[in-house]
């Protein structure tokens, strides 16, 4: 098998309707489905060959893009590595009381031991109605869960007459709603293909870096980059090793999409039974339904060569974790075709993937949400745009120095203060220092001050230090002065830009800092002399 790997960015928003929402909107799918690739793949080869009318008659046609001889899966959010995410089992369920909190257990319920473990017995876990999570992707590592979610955008619409740019007659005037990917996303999405002589044919297909997939394309929907790569012939969905099973053992299949299966009869199914999971493995099994957790959903389509959307049907979600007792043995050969070709109907779309033994290590695992994947990245500025963005961060930052400093002064707890004259003598140097940011000039002239008026300094306590002390300190160390000010380490981004905090400015703002203090040390003495 040979396996293709297609990184989609999005540079417009992506509507990949699902059958959701009211009449007037419309609601995107969280990821890209198989379809929307195989699609494209069909309309670029159709445009490619002499008899396009022909080609549902074509041996190679029908291999590419009909008998699941090559399969398009669906396209999920993009890992900080370029890998895969995959979609979330639903067996993975959370305390109720901890889903707000920024790092919170989670426990496999389809897991055999999850129930006896110590940590069920615990404060965080005890009393607590178990939730499952929201439907979202990630990455299982060990014991820890990295998030991810798409980013979404909601764009209203309003039926007009494309030619008068306003509303006119029946049927315009209505308002309607896009729930869309947003732009500046990527996703993976992979092909999986039989026969060898068949990738090249798929690269050169998809080689062209800049596509439309998904509804609404003339109204600025669809726009996306593509890049194409081969990796080796033993890619699996998820990263780690198949293991065999012996007759009597238990296995677990979570479904990475939905599948679509029928019964004996040919009836679409909404839950399977022992009869189909065991034509599924080719062994005897026997369904365990209270460790399996089955979601159901609603698909359709839309063929574009008939011009009909296609019948909608009942089918098994994405996430539904299967637990049964094998009856025979199960080789890694033929778990390894399973994943391989997938189960059920419509596999060519990315339909009936499924993953053996997946999440059995371990019960229990945590969730940082500090680590959750944000898959939105940002265009490149354009020179102009980058410097309007560093100015923004700069002058935020000047912003929130100024609120620093006014916060620290006001709060500042002073006790016997020196005279006026002496604090307007430290308040004249500083407005003498400032416009050549020159905290030594400060620090000089203080240091020529008279014994009398330098005792007044002494005796003065900000807090629980001398007035003295700490100006010499805040002036002679002003690299400090975020420190002081708690705010070091917080800087204000603007497009990615934050704004420089050097040497000038630290000696800048420790001036400021050093006047802010001495004027309300200097208007508390005021209100002292009115009082009196």
């Amino acid at each position: 098998m040979n396996t293709l790997i297609c990184t989609i960015t999005l540079r417009q928003p992506l509507l990949a309707t699902a059958l959701l929402g009211e009449p007037n909107s419309s609601v995107t799918f969280g990821y890209i489905p198989g379809g929307l690739m195989r699609g494209l793949c069909i309309r670029r080869y159709l445009a490619s060959i002499s008899s396009p009318n022909d080609a549902a008659a074509d041996p190679r046609f029908r291999r590419l893009f009909l008998d699941g001889t090559t399969r398009f899966l669906n396209g999920y959010v993009q890992g900080r590595d370029g890998s895969r995410t995959l979609p979330i089992p639903r067996s993975w369920q959370a305390p109720k009381e901890q889903l707000d909190k920024p790092d919170f257990p989670i426990y496999d319920t389809a897991h055999p031991q999850w129930e006896t473990e110590s940590w069920v017995e615990t404060e965080d876990f005890e009393g607590s109605e178990l939730k499952p999570l929201t439907p979202q992707f990630g990455i299982l590592t060990d014991s820890a869960v990295t998030l991810a979610q798409p980013i979404r955008t909601i764009t209203v619409h309003i039926a007009r007459d494309p030619q008068k740019g306003r509303p006119l007659g029946d049927g315009q005037g209505e308002i309607f709603r896009y729930e869309s990917l947003a732009a500046r996303q990527s996703f993976v999405s992979i092909i999986l293909v039989d026969q060898p002589e068949d990738v090249d044919l798929l690269t050169e297909l998809l080689r062209d870096t800049d596509a439309w997939i998904g509804r609404s394309r003339s109204a600025h929907y669809g726009r996306v980059d593509l890049r194409v790569r081969q990796v080796p012939a033993d890619w699996r969905e998820i990263s780690m090793p198949i293991t065999e099973y012996a007759a009597g053992e238990s296995i677990l299949l979570t479904l990475l999409s939905p599948a679509i299966l029928r019964n004996a009869s040919g009836t679409l199914i909404r839950t399977p039974n022992d009869a189909i999971l065991s034509n599924i493995l080719g062994v005897p099994a026997t369904l365990d339904r209270e460790r399996s957790i089955v979601a159901t959903t609603q698909i359709g389509g839309f063929n574009s060569t008939w011009g009909l959307p296609l019948p909608q049907s009942a089918v098994l979600d994405t996430g539904s974790v299967l637990v049964a007792t094998l009856g025979g043995a199960l080789s890694a050969d033929a778990i390894q075709q399973i994943e391989r070709t997938g189960i059920g109907e419509r596999r060519a779309e990315g339909y009936g993937r499924v993953a053996f033994g997946w999440h059995t290590d371990t019960a229990k695992m945590r969730i940082n949400k500090a680590q959750s994947i944000t898959p939105r990245r940002a265009e490149p500025l354009t020179p102009l745009s980058q410097r309007f963005a560093q100015s923004m961060a700069a002058r935020l930052q000047a912003e929130q120095i100024d609120i620093a400093i006014r916060k620290y002064a006001n709060d500042a707890r002073i006790r016997l203060l020196p005279e006026r004259s002496q604090l307007a003598r430290i308040a004249e140097l500083i407005r003498t220092a400032l416009p050549e940011r020159d905290t030594s000039m400060v620090l000089s002239g203080f240091g020529q001050f008279e014994a009398v008026a330098r005792r007044q300094f002494e005796r003065a306590r900000l807090d629980n230090t001398a007035l003295d002390q700490w100006i010499a300190s805040t002036l002679s160390k002003p690299e400090q002065v975020w420190r002081t000010l708690q705010i070091e380490g917080s800087y204000t981004r603007v497009a990615d830009s934050a704004p420089a905090r050097d040497e000038q400015l630290a000696r800048h703002t420790a001036l400021h800092l050093v006047g802010a203090v001495l004027h309300a040390a200097n208007r508390k003495l005021r209100e002292q002399e009115e009082n009196n």
